[in-house]
């Protein structure tokens, strides 16, 4: 019996050596706390190029199903699939963006039974809040939901 008794405190105690850990710091910030929010807006023209509707067809809704992707330095930010909208309002996590830094976008109007039609494809230099500019069928509006206070004010 003292064989056994000792045999289960070894075992107790080599459990607890194995699961007894130095304490860890905690966590670090995570990176989407130390970021802001970039609002994008695109407001497509009601006709694309030819002025033809974006979609076609019986009982079809002439609005663009809008999809694409938004590129920043530090991010790529897809455009999800909008179906049926000329309006597109969607939030980017970034950085704080510099003055003339550079933001790709490409948008699309997705089709079925044949090729997606180019709304806008382009790069455009974010100039501050807000960014207004055209490019192809899209008027393109980039700004800070919740702007990065700036200091010395």
């Amino acid at each position: 019996m003292k064989n056994m008794s000792l045999w289960m405190v070894t075992v107790v105690a080599f459990t607890f050596s194995v699961y007894a850990e130095e304490p860890q710091s905690p966590p670090s910030k995570p990176v989407a706390e130390t970021q802001e929010e970039l609002t994008i807006e695109i407001v497509v023209n009601r006709f694309k190029e030819g002025n033809k509707e974006w979609d076609s067809g019986v009982g079809a809704n002439p609005a663009p199903d809008v999809y694409g992707k938004i590129q920043l330095p530090d991010i790529d930010c897809e455009i999800f699939v909008h179906e049926d909208s000329y309006i597109v309002k969607q939030g980017c996590p970034t950085r704080e963006l510099a003055t003339k830094t550079p933001v790709n976008i490409q948008l699309w109007d997705r089709d079925t039974m044949r090729q997606d039609d180019v709304i806008a494809i382009g790069t455009i230099e974010y100039q501050g809040d807000p960014t207004e500019t055209t490019i192809g069928s899209a008027q393109i509006r980039l700004w800070y939901l919740n702007p990065p206070e700036k200091s010395g004010n």
